[in-house]
């Protein structure tokens, strides 16, 4: 009698699924993806030309969130702290696009 489900071509007999011991996947079947191609990046201010630095910074929403939490539920205030957004940086002069 055969197991139902994992078959001799993967789960519920799918093709192309790699068994155990094979490779294709990580210790906790993940498969690595590739990064996405960043965009170009010219600085207006420099005319640096290249990658840009992501930062991440507490945005408006999150400090409105935080004062008013801070104000009504003194508890969860540091909840609008983590309330982030991407900004783009120079990473030769360090100038905020």
């Amino acid at each position: 009698m055969s197991q139902q489900g994992w078959g001799p071509q993967g789960p519920y007999g799918q093709p192309g699924w790699p068994q155990h011991g094979q490779q294709g996947y990580g210790a906790y079947g993940m498969v690595p993806v590739a990064a996405a191609p960043m965009a170009p990046f010219c600085c207006r201010s420099c005319g640096y030309s290249g990658h840009a630095m992501v930062t991440q910074k507490v945005s408006a929403g999150g400090w409105v969130v935080f004062v008013l939490l801070l104000l009504f539920c003194f508890p969860l205030f540091w909840i609008g702290l983590l309330m982030k957004e991407n900004r783009s940086q120079c990473p030769s002069c360090r100038v905020m696009v």
